[in-house]
């Protein structure tokens, strides 16, 4: 996995991880997703959008963690980093434009959504 620690900077990309694909414990697994990357080399990872792998490479072990509580057959896990930064400063161009939806959508609440969701640990 390459990170670029300088944003614009191409010169800044720089190799954060790389994964032993030789070691495959989800061989029924296709799409893996990274969500999350520790220091030491762990990472959470997304499948099939209702299961979190826990995997740590150096000990060549994984558990894996099916998502509940969901009434819907699809969603999404989007990683962001929480920033008082407006979207308004960061994004440019000429077809870009950004609408207040708060204001709009502050009343509505997605149907049958607001309940937490849950994990189990799945035997792998």
């Amino acid at each position: 996995m390459w990170v670029m620690k300088e944003y614009g900077i191409e010169e800044s990309w720089t190799k954060v991880y790389k994964y032993d694909t030789s070691f495959n414990p989800f061989s029924w697994c296709s799409g893996l997703w990274p969500i999350q990357h520790f220091e030491e080399g762990a990472a959470i990872l997304l499948y099939d959008y209702n299961c979190l792998i826990y995997y740590e490479p150096a000990k060549y072990r994984c558990k894996a963690f099916e998502i509940h509580g969901s009434r819907s057959d699809c969603f999404e896990i989007i990683p962001h980093i929480p920033s008082l930064i407006s979207l308004k400063d960061v994004l440019k161009g000429d077809n870009i434009e950004v609408l207040n939806i708060h204001s709009r959508c502050a009343k509505f609440k997605l149907r049958e959504e607001t309940e937490g969701l849950s994990l189990s640990q799945l035997t792998v």
